[in-house]
């Protein structure tokens, strides 16, 4: 939001930052906008702004199969680390799998990639053995 505030124009084309300074702050999902500098003493209500949300980022859920059993929706997160969390807790769900069987590990993806991929790793009562495939649907049914 404060890069978008910072590039915006105003309506002589200028930059608006070269009016002022501009700072924003993220508090229980508003943000909260503050003006200094030359805007200090301005009157300013007149500011329309326009957001355009990325439309690109996570949304809905997806559940994975395993040896007959299906898990509860798995809620997409921006965060890789997160959203291993929401996986291993989904399979450790599973009768088939079970609490402390799996690790779900997020690994690195190339900058800018919209991808995340992960490696699940047996242990446990499940280390060292064959595990049946997975399936994954991603319908967000």
């Amino acid at each position: 939001m404060q890069a978008a505030l910072l590039a915006a124009t105003t309506s002589g084309g200028g930059l608006l930052s070269q009016h002022g300074d501009i700072s924003v702050t993220e508090v229980d999902g508003a943000y909260l906008v503050a003006f200094g500098g030359g805007f200090a003493g301005r009157d300013i209500s007149n500011l329309q702004v326009a957001v355009a949300l990325d439309a690109s980022g996570p949304s809905g859920s997806f559940t994975i199969e395993h040896d007959g059993e299906t898990t509860q929706a798995i809620a997409y997160a921006a965060d890789a680390t997160t959203m291993a969390g929401n996986i291993r807790a989904a399979l450790e769900a599973l009768d088939s799998i079970g609490a402390g069987n799996v690790l779900v590990a997020a690994l690195a993806s190339a900058p800018g990639s919209q991808l995340a991929n992960f490696s699940v790793t047996f242990r446990g009562e499940l280390a060292g053995r064959d595990i049946a495939d997975f399936t994954t649907d991603f319908s967000g049914r």
